[in-house]
């Protein structure tokens, strides 16, 4: 059932609820946007957020948390990508595995198993 704008989200933030119009929910959330984290080269991480960086490696497949399923974001790269392990990232037809330094990459959390990794933007400066 999609949202209409007279649904009422509850938002829990640092333990405090707040309540929120699904009409103002966007523009209501946080005028700094959420903090970038960092993915670490070659190790464990879980997926729990829409920012990240990564400053080169290799990007091993994460925990996905169920509540993480339909998330989307961007990974900032700094360096090159060497490998990305796991069978769960998925990327589109055609394209070359991206991974170049400085490259904005889109991600979208399809399953707990899998997430889809988008074209990168390279060169932005």
């Amino acid at each position: 059932m999609p949202l209409q704008n007279t649904d009422i989200l509850l938002v829990n933030r640092a333990g405090t609820s707040h309540q929120y119009s699904f009409q103002n929910f966007v523009n209501d959330l946080d005028g700094t946007g959420s903090a970038e984290a960092t993915i670490p080269n070659g190790t464990a991480w879980t997926v729990n957020q829409p920012f990240w960086n990564f400053a080169g490696g290799t990007i091993n497949f994460p925990t996905v948390p169920a509540a993480s399923v339909n998330m989307s974001g961007l990974i900032r790269l700094t360096q090159d990508v060497i490998a990305w392990n796991g069978d769960g990232f998925q990327f589109p037809d055609g394209a070359d595995i991206p991974g170049t330094a400085k490259a904005i990459l889109p991600f979208y959390v399809e399953s707990q198993t899998v997430i889809l990794i988008g074209r990168e933007t390279p060169s932005y400066s």
